[in-house]
């Protein structure tokens, strides 16, 4: 377990988290200046925060003096294996070398080596140069060298972000592959939303030095707790709205700023004010021939414009006067049989599930 409560500030911009992270992949995940890189050279030891502790297990690599005998093991005590954005590999040195580099002639660490090199699939590149390697090659390499050590704890700071898309999904899988035959405690730094839900067993979601949210991707990407962790995580569809009664079922019946819908929600009192959003993925296309009424939320709306991203569709739909009001996707398919088009009339459903709850505005 790795514990982090830690302050730290750079002029202007001031960190202040507090978390514990169990066993398993940690994504840190959160725009470009939240701190995520920071809180990973503060773990390693490359940055002495300014107060606080961390502790991994029962060894304290920090610890201020205001909580009890102050503390700083040195980079090499820590046991941490760390990777960063580009691989800073040794261009004099070929792949065995690189990988081997920092551990002692006749260290039992390096009978790992034909292991790594297989799990990493590096099989045939040993006697190469850096300047022989693609991108992705040299960033397995980077991982090896991190791996070797029999590191306590694995920092990843970006390590795929700028890898091509194919390279990237690839290095996904060689990672996972990894940690699952050597389940070394991780940290994952990056804004990749995919990435985040692929990797991590829990994602932690930071802006502004700080910890807005955290949990299993599943309940973070669906169960955002603020506006603005919605927001990150891909919930485009975000409204305020009021709520006018509890139904007998327990829904929550919310009057909101462009449609009215059900929500499954906690216990809300009658008037209070809240935000409530959906998923694009999430809202239902209903086919014109379809006679039974579905469950939920049923809105008419007009196509406003139809955007092609791959083999999905991503649809922007008028239920008001706006310009818009509503995101949808679509799998490709289904928008070039129906040749769904730029003012064409659809019906859509909210599944009551779906909607989420966000937050109740204070002062409701």
């Amino acid at each position: 377990m790795l514990s982090i409560e830690v302050r730290k500030s750079f002029g202007r911009f001031s960190l202040d988290v507090s978390l514990t992270l169990e066993r398993g992949v940690t994504v840190l995940l959160g725009p470009s200046g939240s701190g995520k890189s920071t809180v990973l050279k503060l773990v390693a030891g490359l940055v002495e925060p300014d107060s606080g502790e961390i502790v991994l297990d029962d060894l304290v690599y920090y610890r201020s003096k205001d909580r009890g005998k102050a503390t700083v093991l040195p980079v090499h005590r820590r046991r941490v294996g760390y990777v960063f954005q580009h691989p800073a590999l040794f261009p004099h040195l070929t792949v065995r070398e690189n990988i081997l580099y920092g551990v002692p002639r006749g260290d039992d660490r390096r009978q790992d080596l034909p292991e790594l090199i297989e799990l990493l699939q590096l099989g045939g590149l040993e006697d190469r140069l850096p300047r022989q390697l693609s991108g992705g090659q040299a960033q397995r390499v980077a991982l090896a060298r991190a791996l070797i050590t029999r590191p306590g704890l694995l920092l990843l700071d970006e390590p795929f972000s700028a890898l091509d898309v194919l390279t990237r999904q690839k290095s996904r899988q060689y990672l996972r592959r990894v940690l699952n035959h050597r389940p070394i405690p991780t940290v994952f730094v990056t804004h990749d939303l995919e990435e985040a839900m692929m990797l991590g067993d829990r994602v932690v979601v930071m802006d502004g030095g700080k910890v807005l949210q955290h949990g299993p991707p599943r309940e973070v990407f669906l169960r955002p707790k603020s506006h603005k962790v919605a927001r990150f995580v891909g919930m485009r569809n975000i409204y305020r709205g009021v709520v006018r009664r509890i139904t007998p079922d327990g829904l929550l019946d919310i009057q909101g700023e462009k449609f009215d819908v059900q929500v499954e929600g906690r216990p809300v009192r009658v008037g209070a004010r809240v935000i409530f959003g959906i998923r694009p993925e999430d809202v239902l296309y209903l086919r014109p021939e379809r006679t039974r009424q579905p469950r939920g939320n049923v809105l008419e709306a007009t196509i406003a414009s139809v955007l092609s991203q791959g083999f999905m569709y991503r649809l922007f739909l008028r239920v008001t006067d706006d310009l818009y009001d509503l995101e949808m996707l679509l799998p490709r398919h289904v928008v070039e049989k129906r040749r769904l088009k730029p003012g064409d009339l659809c019906r859509v459903c909210l599944p009551q599930s779906a909607v989420h709850l966000i937050s109740v505005e204070e002062g409701a």
